[in-house]
């Protein structure tokens, strides 16, 4: 009887892991049969309301080996601004907004990524809003691949395992405001300037007494100021087979609209 009870307890183990590892195969070929997308920004960017002229120059460049790249983003990003009634201009000074963008990676997402750097910090916020922030990242079913790896149903979870792929562009937007806006922390000057006038003689009056006095209050800007706001944004797509080729292009996509959303 004893041996028996051991015999079926261990029976029910079995089973239970069994499931367990067959269940995780299954429910991703379900959850990533199809192509899912993510995008996300590193903060959130709010441009001062003004009556400036709506111009921007977009200087965008592209240090990742998807050199393909380049000129879809522009185009994108300068059609979407198009749309909301921005005029792109070749000038710098005659630009209210200057936007330069650096495509740093697009490719498959692998856990050992590091983006060193000056936008190291918006690269991680902006990864992280798409759920691969930190080092550690682990795959889909990563959970249970140990029980998988020993050899139950590691074919199955090999063939359902979904790849990633992932556009990570660094940005910075320079918004330049005129003499009349509210800059913050921005130096304002105050003069105040008093004018006398005087009258000799007349009825009722005395000489050299001043008949008016007038206090004028000026407040003045030194200099047109500029905003400087430096962000990331990330871009990914998953799916069980994933063809990192053709996600590429809708990458980019995402990316440029969610960097014109700012505008």
């Amino acid at each position: 009887m004893k041996r028996m009870w051991r015999r079926n307890w261990w029976m029910a183990v079995l089973v239970v892991i069994m499931g367990a590892a067959a269940c995780s195969p299954i429910q991703r070929s379900i959850d990533y049969s199809q192509m899912q997308t993510d995008v996300a920004m590193s903060q959130t960017i709010f441009l001062t309301p003004t009556d400036a002229p709506k111009t921007v120059y977009i200087k965008a460049q592209n240090t990742s080996s998807y050199q393909a790249a380049s000129a879809s983003f522009q185009e994108w990003l300068t059609s979407n601004l198009i749309s909301k009634g921005y005029t792109t201009v070749q000038s710098v000074k005659e630009a209210t907004y200057i936007l330069q963008a650096n495509i740093r990676y697009v490719g498959e997402w692998k856990d050992d990524l590091t983006f060193e750097g000056a936008g190291t910090g918006a690269a991680a916020g902006a990864l992280a809003g798409i759920g691969l922030g930190g080092s550690k990242h682990s795959t889909a079913g990563g959970i249970i691949g140990g029980v998988v790896g020993a050899g139950i149903g590691f074919a199955a979870d090999m063939m359902t395992r979904p790849k990633t792929a992932v556009a990570v562009i660094d940005f910075q937007l320079t918004e330049r405001l005129t003499e009349d806006q509210d800059i913050i922390d921005q130096q304002v000057s105050q003069t105040t300037v008093t004018s006398e006038s005087k009258t000799l003689g007349g009825i009722g009056s005395k000489p050299n007494a001043p008949t008016s006095t007038t206090s004028v209050k000026s407040v003045s800007s030194g200099k047109a100021g500029t905003k400087i706001y430096t962000a990331g944004v990330a871009a990914k797509a998953i799916q069980i087979g994933l063809n990192i080729d053709e996600a590429m292009p809708k990458l980019i996509q995402m990316a440029a609209m969610q960097i014109g959303g700012i505008f």
